[in-house]
């Protein structure tokens, strides 16, 4: 988990909640960032909600500090708005930023006073344990009857460098899609200007927040805040704020799923897709706003009468249109595992002892959601054929090999002194080789099924191209043409593009991809693992002894470079760096290789001595 740069959490116990855990929260960017908000449209909003409003215009989109409390609304009392103001003057203060630039969240029970004391005289205890290690600490700290806290990471290679992005919310009860239905804070290191980041903001709302729904209802106090502080110095270029903003979709998307699987009796997690429509002019109906005169015949035709006019035409069409998307995998999910194992052991005089691992495995499974981080974050891609989805698992390695050394030395030498010196020492070596594992299916260029379906789709493979690129140079720079061996070591990593775009097309329009997501011949690097270590137990009385063993790891030093990139898709350009000409630093089929992992898992060594007593 990578967090972007320049911000620091911090939170502690202030006595608004009866039991006694954190209930009061700082997140404080180092340098004032450029800050983006969306809110309830409840009619009735709490006083933080107005507050912060207020204080992103008067600032002009700039934001230093954001001050949450759970347990309390601060909503429908008489102090409200002076107690939310008060609050953010004393955090104000003690982090010397303006007033408009602490922007206040509340969340709890409605209707009951906030004594603002509670929350002045913690300030100075979170100021003082503000540090960047503290994320998860404060994703707790805003939960109220969440049972789990809700977080999500991602991050972009741009051609300047990479940015960071990380999110926390809290919600399980009074969620529906009016925006926000809870609380957010959505971060990231990127560079981004005040006016990209707010429309930025509204259309990954749209595709997270917006769509989902636990209980139908909405509540006083939703606010969902984005900001960016620039600390990674990296400025997305024009062209590179798609995919920023893509990513920080994904964060938030992942958030607004774990509010709906932490929904408050929820049983069930439920998304509704809408497919059969290869007619461009159907296909635009139903992703049109159902209020708006893109829906045709449609508009204004509501499901039920809260259903909100901003949500799509296809997801009023859904058979339970109050939900958002429906879950293809989970519960259904089945695996196979068939494999031919053998071993042999030889032990040997004078305490040595070979032994010799060999498996070959096929590895399946359909609809099993893994921690490999898929594509597209689900395990079936055409949920109305599941039975075609039945695919290579993403752990699939099918020939893997163990040789395991161990040797002890004899009791040998010429006189007592030699022999307890040599004698009782401990060898051991452990050599593993095997199959590289299964590269994921590209995404696709462009498809609106993400829009109609709630979802996306995979590449489609072309029959007959090599899914390796086909015109490279070795490093002696002669040009090649046959299909390149990532396992070969004969060419440079950092300027070669070593995935085949032309392997990959899109399907046809409303269509989802007869791709698997994992295929035998498409495969990373193979990675061996090869170890050594050496180690003896010396024994100085019955209750005492002194134990020393030095462990070595990669002996052989063996050169591993980063895996290549599978991009946001397969016509994700290669990006170049600036500072090192010819070195990629991103698109499909690059490997990025940075002056800090150029190389996995360096020869490394370690000593260890215990004494026992």
């Amino acid at each position: 988990m990578n967090l972007p740069l320049g911000y620091k959490y911090a939170a502690t116990y202030a006595g608004i909640r009866a039991a006694a855990s954190d209930d009061v929260a700082l997140i404080v960017s180092g340098m004032p960032a450029n800050a983006a908000g969306v809110f309830t449209q409840n009619r009735v909003q709490a006083a933080p909600v107005r507050l912060a409003r207020r204080h992103l215009s008067a600032s002009k989109g700039l934001a230093g500090a954001i001050l949450v409390n759970a347990g309390n609304a601060n909503c429908a009392t008489r102090t409200g708005d002076a107690v939310a103001l008060s609050t953010c003057k004393a955090a104000a203060k003690l982090l010397k930023l303006p007033v408009t630039q602490v922007l206040p969240a509340s969340t709890g029970v409605i209707g009951v006073e906030l004594d603002p004391r509670k929350i002045t005289d913690a300030l100075p205890r979170i100021v003082e344990s503000l540090a960047a290690d503290r994320f998860d600490q404060t994703a707790r700290a805003i939960m109220t009857t969440d049972l789990v806290p809700k977080t999500a990471h991602g991050e972009v290679k741009l051609r300047r460098g990479t940015v960071r992005i990380s999110g926390m919310t809290k919600g399980s009860g009074m969620i529906h899609p009016l925006m926000a239905t809870t609380l957010g804070f959505v971060l990231t290191d990127a560079n981004i200007p005040g006016a990209v980041l707010r429309p930025m903001l509204r259309r990954c709302v749209e595709l997270s927040y917006n769509r989902l729904s636990v209980d139908g209802d909405t509540s006083t106090n939703d606010t969902l805040l984005l900001l960016a502080n620039g600390a990674s110095g990296v400025r997305p270029d024009p062209k590179e704020f798609a995919l920023v903003e893509q990513e920080i979709a994904r964060v938030m998307e992942s958030l607004a799923q774990q509010i709906a699987r932490d929904g408050e009796g929820a049983k069930k997690f439920v998304t509704i897709d809408v497919s059969g429509a290869p007619n461009a002019a159907d296909r635009a109906i139903l992703v049109a706003q159902i209020g708006s005169p893109a829906a045709g015949r449609f508009q204004n035709r509501l499901p039920f009468p809260s259903f909100s006019k901003s949500s799509s035409v296809a997801q009023s069409l859904r058979p339970f249109p109050q939900f958002g998307s429906l879950n293809s995998s989970g519960p259904l999910g089945r695996t196979w595992y068939d494999s031919l194992q053998a071993r042999a052991t030889k032990r040997l005089s004078h305490g040595l002892e070979v032994t010799y691992n060999f498996t070959w495995s096929k590895e399946l499974d359909l609809g099993v959601e893994n921690d490999t981080g898929l594509v597209l974050g689900q395990a079936v891609n055409d949920i109305f054929n599941r039975q075609i989805n039945k695919q290579l698992s993403s752990f699939s390695r099918p020939f893997w090999q163990v040789i395991a050394v161990n040797y002890t030395s004899p009791k040998w030498g010429p006189n007592r002194i030699v022999k307890a010196a040599i004698s009782d020492w401990t060898v051991g070596s452990v050599l593993q080789y095997g199959s590289g594992q299964p590269i994921a299916t590209p995404n696709t260029a462009t498809s609106n099924l993400s829009t109609a379906l709630l979802r996306g789709t995979r590449a489609q493979r072309v029959p007959g191209q090599p899914l390796f690129t086909t015109n490279w140079k070795d490093y002696e720079g002669k040009v090649h043409t046959d299909p390149i061996d990532l396992n070969c070591h004969c060419f440079d990593p950092a300027t070669t593009q070593v995935l085949n775009p032309a392997a990959w097309t899109d399907p046809a329009g409303g269509a989802f991809s007869s791709s698997a997501l994992y295929y035998d011949d498409y495969r990373f690097q193979r990675r061996p693992k090869e170890t050594f270590s050496v180690g003896r137990v010396f024994r100085i009385t019955e209750r005492a002894q002194f134990q020393i063993r030095a462990e070595f790891t990669n002996i052989f030093n063996r050169t591993q470079t980063p895996n290549p990139s599978n991009g946001t898709n397969f016509t994700s350009p290669l990006t170049k760096d600036a500072t090192r000409p010819g070195n990629n630093t991103g698109g499909f089929g690059s490997i990025y290789v940075s002056p800090t992992n150029a190389v996995i898992g360096e020869r490394s060594g370690l000593l260890v001595g215990r004494f026992t007593f």
